[in-house]
């Protein structure tokens, strides 16, 4: 028989549910019903009913009864104000944890129904909308941070940083293996996983990763420069996620908790970083034919087929990673230090942070977004301040025309000297070998010629540099001694420039 039936009104859904008992309850009491019947119509035991019927719908007492939480309520309420507006607000077991040290005798689910029934909102439990993009629009990026392998035999482990591209729609997955998550590497590894998914998403989201963001914004965030560049040459949009929000990249972290829960990459041997990152997507590629794609009910693999017709081509030749990447700031004399040479920079960039990026022997030096000047790379020279025709040029530059025209010269012939130094120093000990003696050329220079040394400890008596009294060949500084100062000052005394 329906309730509504014996109500005679329908019962609003907004009522209380223990109301709605006890109403019920006497209601059915009056048309003579036993409590047995009654308790198996609720569905509760005879107990309940022989007690309700015997309040008779007044309120129950225990409801009265003071909380051992009372007097702590103005702490509390403090403690709720506090975190009430924060993003991630600590859990209340941390608010228990800080009662029981005030010798709080309440136990944790009291705390939680107490806290429930005074601040009704803030026990909410939080909630979130799961969301699609459309395809070919999105795919999501993120490291996951020191992986143990073993790398070229059983037993040599090594941490090894994982790269993961997933894309929004499919939730195809690319990873690629690298040694660390400098800017460097994460262009080699955006390169190889824009490769294997055979296409570009119109938008890349990472998440506040130094290497790619300084400051956000939103879609307005300021980019790291080189990052930056990178993504301008794929012709990508950078769409950088919220602070401390893992889930705006939610898929992209699933599939990594995916990856380790089905891979146990601590067991495996691995020939390589590169033989890594092929078995990898290789058994990624097989699970995507069992894994379903939430957003068209099919496989993944199934849905990344149809998806990779809406991505972008690839960009005809393919950008390459430069070999190295470094934020540097300018010294007041106008140069800045890469790699153990000093590079001269125009004036106007004193005292600013510009980008330099290597590729192969050619040097280039970017300040907001633009190609500023271009060296050539002394890779092998240590120590040197390499000049620049340009800046030596600028009439703005007070300088005499005598001088002038010594720097400009210098400029020109830098790298043609230290060829002819490395030359000379080679044929010195090619021709020490031979004759099994040290050539007088280098005996000389070593023993107290320019830039040589007189010290005996590490020349010895005889005033011959000796290597082998320093551990390893190396300088205190770690650097290794080289012969460059030994050309200076030749017997023939002329200038080997």
């Amino acid at each position: 028989m329906p309730l509504s039936f014996l109500f005679g009104k329908k019962i609003e859904a907004r009522c209380d549910i223990r109301q709605a008992e006890d109403i019920t309850i006497l209601t059915l009491k009056t048309h003579g019903a036993s409590n047995r019947s009654i308790a198996r119509q609720l569905n509760v035991s005879e107990g309940t009913i022989r007690y309700r019927v015997k309040r008779k719908g007044s309120v129950d007492g225990r409801t009265k009864r003071p909380s051992c939480f009372d007097r702590f309520r103005p702490f509390i309420q403090g403690w709720i104000e506090n975190h009430e507006e924060g993003k991630r607000r600590p859990s209340l077991k941390v608010m228990y944890e800080r009662l029981l040290e005030m010798e709080c005798s309440g136990g944790y689910d009291a705390f939680r129904r107490y806290v429930r029934k005074h601040w009704p909102d803030f026990a909410k439990t939080p909630y979130w909308v799961r969301l699609e993009t459309p395809p070919g629009q999105l795919a999501q990026l993120d490291w996951k941070e020191s992986l143990k392998v073993q790398l070229g035999r059983p037993g040599r482990y090594v941490k090894v940083e994982m790269l993961v591209l997933s894309l929004g729609f499919s939730r195809h997955t690319v990873v690629s293996f690298a040694f660390n998550r400098q800017l460097a590497s994460l262009k080699r590894g955006l390169s190889d996983c824009f490769q294997r998914l055979k296409g570009l998403p119109v938008v890349i989201r990472p998440d506040c990763m130094s290497t790619c963001v300084t400051k956000w914004h939103g879609e307005q965030s300021d980019l790291n420069q080189g990052f930056e560049s990178a993504m301008n040459e794929w012709g990508v949009t950078v769409f950088p996620s919220r602070p401390g929000t893992p889930r705006d990249k939610g898929k992209v972290e699933k599939r990594i908790q995916d990856i380790l829960a089905r891979f146990d990459l601590d067991q495996k041997v691995f020939l390589s970083l590169e033989d890594a990152t092929n078995q990898v997507n290789e058994a990624l590629s097989r699970y995507e034919r069992e894994w379903r794609c939430g957003a068209t009910g099919t496989s993944i693999a199934e849905a990344y087929e149809w998806e990779q017709t809406h991505l972008k081509a690839l960009p005809d030749p393919l950008p390459r990673a430069a070999d190295a990447e470094q934020r540097i700031r300018v010294k007041k004399d106008g140069t800045l230090l890469f790699q153990g040479n000093s590079y001269q920079v125009p004036k106007d960039l004193c005292q600013k942070w510009v980008w330099c990026r290597l590729w192969s022997s050619r040097l280039e030096i970017w300040h907001e977004g633009q190609c500023v000047l271009t060296h050539t790379y002394q890779g092998q020279a240590r120590g040197m301040v390499v000049l620049h025709e340009q800046v030596l040029n600028d009439p703005d530059l007070k300088l005499s025309a005598r001088v002038r025209a010594w720097s400009l010269e210098v400029a020109r012939r830098q790298a043609d000297y230290y060829d002819d130094i490395i030359r000379r120093n080679q044929h010195a000990r090619r021709t020490e070998t031979e004759n099994g003696t040290p050539s007088s050329h280098t005996h000389a220079t070593e023993s107290g010629g320019i830039g040589g040394t007189s010290d005996t400890r590490k020349t010895g008596s005889s005033g011959v540099f000796r290597p082998d009294l320093i551990p390893g060949g190396r300088s205190k500084r770690g650097k290794s001694y080289c012969y460059i100062a030994s050309s200076f000052g030749s017997p023939e005394g002329h200038d080997p420039g």
